[in-house]
């Protein structure tokens, strides 16, 4: 016996037929429904949490290079202070 696709996956027999009707009057909506909208906030919450770290790292590596700059050249001034001595 042929089984039908609304048996198949254990639907309501009339759903395939309103999903056809839905997804002809408006392509963009059809089958829109509530998704996986949770893991996507998840990801969006994760991807805001890393891009925070990350500046966090870059001003914190800011600071220590201008640090490191300043060092280098008050080490480049010292030996000419010492030779006019």
């Amino acid at each position: 016996m042929l089984r039908s696709p609304a048996s198949i996956a254990s639907i309501h027999p009339a759903l395939p037929s309103r999903w056809r009707e839905e997804l002809a009057e408006n392509p963009e909506k059809a089958f829109s429904g509530n998704g996986n909208h949770y893991k996507d906030q998840a990801r969006i919450a994760e991807l805001e949490r890393l891009l925070g770290q990350a500046h966090a790292e870059i001003e914190l590596l800011k600071k220590a290079f201008a640090m490191t700059q300043k060092k280098v050249r008050v080490e480049r001034i010292k030996p000419t202070l010492r030779d006019g001595i």
